[in-house]
């Protein structure tokens, strides 16, 4: 019998926000935004620097100075790992404040802010107002075909640091003509019989023909917003935790571990009732970065897609 493992009280709750409620988002077309928040978390207001640009995003911000980015992914943080803000980019058709979900996590209506010709949408949650252990700013607004998402959740005491990216938001800018996905995840995954789905930043999306969507193969891939520290406690704990039985659902295998090229990494496969399968994959990187896949597979092509995931990993390209 496998020993109950706890992961660090960061990286639980945007698994359990994020990771756990993948299925659900790619059921309803909404691959790119299952990454609905980020994470926040500071005990001291830092100063805020020149604004940043985040390659392949198109994003510009003037985020505070102890701020860097992620190995891979398209988020910033500090070294002590309590400030996390992450980027989203999708189709308008897909914004995430029309989801559903978000609708209960930002159940009051939003702050207008001035875009040009165009107006940008800030909600503000609280804990004690809306509960869920967490305070969250959510900045969404629209381009010509895509949507953007800045989320960020802060479980932390201090009030002035949490108010302070009011402020920061308002310097907000983004050119939708920079959007590159490959460049935004600073990696470029290559998956057999697979193309990826453009212009979407925050998850990598592959799918038969390049567009979203939920086919059957399907693989969507994000990046855990965690310090190389906290890597160390999140993997490879995470594998042995019940997060991945559900998403995998049904009739379970896993976790198998694999490693090489300085990888290391396990997955898990189920059946469920009507014969769908769900593939999870979650790896950690030498520097530091914790990377998961979920992917939809038919039941009888487990064997072959297992070994073509794996090794899409493990010869994945970084890109600086």
């Amino acid at each position: 019998m496998r020993r109950p493992v706890a992961l660090p009280r960061i990286a639980a709750a945007w698994l359990n926000l994020n990771i756990g409620t993948s299925l659900e988002f790619m059921d309803t077309n909404r691959r790119w935004a299952m990454v609905a928040v980020a994470l926040l978390m500071s005990m001291a207001i830092a100063s805020t620097a020149a604004a940043t640009e985040a390659l392949g995003t198109g994003v510009s911000i003037a985020l505070p100075s102890s701020m860097q980015r992620g190995p891979l992914g398209a988020y910033f943080t500090e070294p002590s790992g309590h400030t996390i803000v992450q980027i989203l980019v999708g189709s308008k058709e897909n914004a995430v404040e029309n989801a559903p979900m978000f609708r209960t996590l930002y159940p009051v209506g939003p702050k207008q802010i001035p875009r040009g010709k165009a107006k940008a949408r800030l909600y503000k949650r609280t804990r004690s107002d809306n509960g869920g252990g967490w305070d969250g700013w959510s900045y969404n607004t629209l381009g010509r075909d895509s949507a953007l998402n800045v989320s960020v959740m802060y479980t932390g005491s201090d009030s002035d640091w949490f108010e302070s990216f009011e402020a920061v938001f308002e310097t907000l800018e983004w050119d939708e003509q920079q959007l590159d996905s490959e460049q935004s995840f600073q990696a470029r995954i290559s998956v057999p019989g697979l193309k990826l789905v453009p212009r979407q930043v925050g998850a990598l999306s592959f799918t038969p023909d390049g567009r979203p969507g939920t086919p059957v193969p399907s693989l969507m891939v994000q990046v855990l917003p965690v310090t190389s520290a906290q890597a160390d406690e999140v993997f490879p704990a995470i594998c042995e935790t019940d997060l991945l039985k559900k998403v995998a659902g049904g009739e379970y295998s896993g976790p198998h571990m694999f490693e090489g090229d300085g990888i290391s990494g396990c997955d898990s496969w189920g059946t469920d009732k009507d014969q769908r399968m769900s593939y999870v994959i979650v790896l950690r990187t030498e520097d530091g970065a914790v990377l998961s896949g979920v992917g939809n597979l038919a039941p009888d092509s487990i064997e072959a897609f297992k070994a073509s995931f794996r090794n899409s990993f493990l010869q994945m390209k970084r890109l600086k």
